[in-house]
C-alpha cells in the first residue's frame, strides 16, 4: 500500500509539504513501513525531511517490529532507534544521549506499526497499546471518536476516527482510518508537547491487489 499525503501545520491550512508512506508485505510474513516527508516550495527551507521506517514480522497477533528509526533532518540529535528482543522480552532504544533498555509487553508497537496494525486487528477491538518512540516506551489509551466521512482528493472516504493519547495527555495522534482500504490511514494528526500540530491527508492511494468489500 502506497499512500500519498498533503501536509499542513494548521487545520485547513495551504498545503506546506508532501509525504509518502509504503507499507509492503514480503511473502505474507515480513513487513516494511517507510515514511518520508518533505516541505514544498519555500517551506523546504524550513522544514527538515523527516524520515520513518519499521520492519518486523506478520504474526497471527498482526504486525511485530524487530527495528524503528525516527531521522528528522541530518542532525545527530534528532535520531533516534529502537530495537526490539521478543525473546528475552527486551526494547533496546538508542539516542544522541546514549543508549537504555526497558521490558518489552507483549504486543507492542512503533509509531509507524501501530497505524497498520489495525488492518490486522480491528481497531476497536484493543483499547490501549504499548508504543515506542526510539525514545521511550509510553502506555497509550486509545478512544473512538465515531465513524466519519473524509473529504479528500480521492472522494468521500467513509473511515473510524480513532484519538490516542499518552499519560500526560499533551501529546495526541487522531487517525482517520478507511474503511473501504483495509482501515488504511487516510489522515493522521499528530499534536506535539508544544502544541505545535502537524496533519496529513491522503490525495492517493496504490495497491497492488484490490481491495474487496465485505
Amino acid at each position: 500500500i502506497e499512500t500519498e499525503f498533503d501536509v499542513r501545520t494548521a487545520i485547513e491550512g495551504s498545503v506546506e509539504g508532501k509525504a509518502k508512506i509504503i507499507y509492503n508485505l514480503v511473502e505474507n510474513t515480513q513487513y516494511q513501513i517507510s515514511w518520508l516527508t518533505e516541505g514544498a516550495g519555500i517551506m523546504a527551507l524550513l522544514f527538515p525531511e523527516l524520515l520513518q521506517k519499521s520492519e518486523g514480522k506478520l504474526t497471527k497477533f498482526g504486525l511485530q517490529p524487530n527495528h524503528y528509526l525516527y531521522q528528522f533532518g541530518k542532525k545527530a540529535d534528532k535520531t533516534r532507534s529502537a530495537s526490539f528482543d521478543w525473546q528475552a522480552k527486551k526494547v533496546n532504544l538508542k539516542t544522541a544521549k546514549g543508549e537504555k533498555t526497558e521490558d518489552l509487553p507483549d504486543g507492542t508497537q512503533d509509531l509507524l506499526s501501530f497505524m497498520y496494525q489495525f488492518m490486522y486487528v480491528a481497531p476497536l477491538q484493543h483499547m490501549q497499546l504499548a508504543i515506542v518512540n526510539g525514545k521511550k516506551l509510553s502506555i497509550y489509551d486509545y478512544s473512538f471518536e465515531g465513524e466519519e466521512q473524509v473529504n479528500s482528493a480521492l472522494g468521500e472516504l467513509r473511515t473510524l476516527h480513532i484519538l490516542h493519547s499518552g499519560s500526560n495527555q499533551e501529546e495526541k495522534t487522531e487517525l482517520w482510518l478507511a474503511i473501504d482500504y483495509q482501515y488504511a490511514p487516510v489522515k493522521i494528526r499528530k499534536i506535539e508537547s508544544d502544541g505545535s500540530m502537524v496533519e496529513m491527508l491522503a490525495t492517493r492511494i496504490t495497491t497492488n491487489r484490490p481491495v474487496i468489500n465485505q
